[in-house]
């Protein structure tokens, strides 16, 4: 089924996008995620992150939690269920049901589970193999606006998520204590802008010379660990992305083995630029006992992975409520 430039077209229909052909949708749609704070970095991870159902999957979760949302809501007509190949809903088996608590992350797909539009037209099924009301297969783009009005609407359901939002944002007073918050720049699921940076900025203002707060932005670096592990399926995480390493082994004296070595290529590297910057270019080091200590090898050269064609799959909205902060490079 063409499912991706059936979301273009009815993003289009639903003047969300104005090109005409599809690739034109594609860039364009690509654009507004840039223009709402995605990093450039993140663009060559939209496409995977979209096969993969990530952002339908962590929205709708996320929703029903901020919202308080009953299973039995069914908000924005999503729920979670067993799903055949066709997408049609079917029963886990019991073997499968048993140890989904101790092996399930809670987030479809997972075990067995997956995100299901109750609304489609020909009945319940699998979100992405639904038919969406006006009869085209586009990847329940109804679903996807239903879970922005969440955010921007006023009826009873948007509501109870902006006030579960309320209730979770922090006020960015670390009281003077230490804290590293270290992101990878090409974050496609959660983007810098939108998480680390505003609310490094955010302690900036409130504490001021005051602040403890150390932030680390990695470059090379994306979301899923799991995903640079599968070089068959999504070729080029392994090569284009640094992945998170278990800290060295100690030598006598409390040093990382190989800890100095690492500090000294670096020095190498980046002689005469600020500390800051060479924290920030080869995104290694934390601060332990007030010395740094550096732990992760240089990044590997990139290389852009193969593109899996669902070219407007996540977009939605555009870039009303962001406010874009400083740049960290």
């Amino acid at each position: 089924m063409p499912i991706a430039p059936n979301r273009c077209a009815s993003l289009k229909a639903a003047g969300l996008l104005t090109a005409s052909t599809t690739a034109a949708q594609a860039e364009e749609a690509q654009q507004k995620l840039r223009d709402y704070g995605w990093e450039n970095e993140a663009s060559v991870l939209h496409a995977s992150l979209a096969a993969f159902e990530v952002a339908p999957a962590v929205a709708v979760t996320f929703a029903n939690g901020l919202a308080r949302a009953s299973v039995k809501d069914n908000l924005c007509g999503f729920s979670y269920a067993s799903t055949a190949a066709t997408g049609t809903v079917n029963v886990l088996p019991l073997a499968a049901l048993a140890p989904m608590f101790a092996t399930g992350n809670g987030v479809p797909p997972s075990g067995g589970i997956n995100l299901v539009n109750n609304n489609g037209k020909l009945g319940a099924a699998r979100d992405f193999l639904s038919m969406s009301s006006n009869g085209t297969f586009d990847w329940n783009l109804e679903g996807a606006l239903c879970l922005r009005n969440l955010l921007t609407g006023s009826d009873a359901p948007a509501k109870a998520l902006q006030a579960g939002m309320q209730e979770t944002q922090r006020n960015g007073n670390l009281h003077g204590k230490p804290a590293i918050i270290v992101h990878g720049r090409s974050d496609a699921l959660l983007p810098v802008n939108h998480t680390s940076r505003p609310y490094v900025a955010l302690n900036a203002k409130v504490e001021g010379a005051a602040s403890r707060l150390s932030y680390i932005e990695v470059t090379n670096a994306q979301h899923f660990d799991s995903f640079i592990g599968l070089p068959t399926i999504l070729p080029g995480y392994d090569t284009r992305f640094a992945e998170r390493r278990q800290a060295p082994a100690r030598e006598p004296g409390g040093a990382h083995r190989g800890a100095r070595r690492h500090a000294r290529q670096r020095s190498r590297d980046h002689a005469g630029e600020p500390a800051r910057h060479r924290r920030e270019a080869r995104g290694g080091g934390c601060h332990r006992g007030g010395r740094r200590q550096d732990r992760h090898p240089r990044l590997r050269p990139a290389f852009a992975p193969a593109a899996i064609g669902l070219p407007c799959a996540p977009v939605i909205g555009g870039n009303d409520r962001f406010v874009k902060p400083r740049r960290f490079s």
